[in-house]
């Protein structure tokens, strides 16, 4: 839509130009002042440099827009990873060194929004290694039954923000709610046990 938008811009300071430049050209033309073919000069120079700004702008703004999609895929990329990060959790497989890749990836690549999420998971997650003291040097780390929902469910918060904004920045809206994204992902959630 910018594309179409600068084009007919363009067009329209096209026109604008070559009118301008043919009332001030008329006037010295009718005197003597301006031979006919310097007027058409004048007109052809304005008109090239006219298209030249347009065809400027419109590569600039085709290259805004692809370096703003490789961004955009590489957030995918790195919310993809995250995801499975996460859902790891209720596998019973820890995996520090995946940890920290997924926390550096998403210092660098995600919005504020999934930031603040995923900072909320990883504080649920904390919250149990502090209550189960056992599990807190184990590298197998199993998440105990009466607390999957609610992880679940934060695991779908986290995913709902990483859908919005992906999707936001393709121009598009993400109406899943983090209760049935987290359905989605668990078998076993449903959002009645995260109450």
């Amino acid at each position: 839509m910018k594309l179409i938008t600068g084009a007919v811009g363009a067009v329209g300071l096209l026109v604008c130009g070559g009118v301008v430049v043919l009332l001030a050209v008329t006037p010295l033309e009718r005197w003597g002042l301006l031979p006919v073919t310097a007027a058409g000069a004048v007109v052809a120079a304005c008109v090239a440099g006219v298209a030249a700004l347009a065809a400027t702008e419109s590569v600039s703004s085709r290259r805004r827009h692809e370096a703003d999609q490789a961004i955009n895929e590489r957030r995918k990329a790195v919310y993809d990873q995250v995801i499975a990060q996460m859902v790891s959790a209720f596998t019973g497989r820890s995996g520090s060194r995946d940890e920290a890749a997924v926390r550096a990836s998403l210092s660098l690549w995600a919005s504020a929004d999934v930031v603040v999420e995923y900072r909320r998971f990883t504080e649920i997650i904390n919250e149990i290694d502090l209550l189960n003291p056992e599990r807190a040097g184990s590298t197998v780390k199993t998440i105990p039954a009466e607390l999957q929902p609610k992880i679940q469910l934060q695991v779908g918060v986290v995913a709902a923000a990483m859908r919005a904004d992906v999707m936001w920045r393709e121009g598009r809206s993400s109406k899943a709610s983090s209760e049935q994204i987290a359905e989605m992902i668990f078998n076993d959630y449903s959002s009645d046990s995260s109450k």
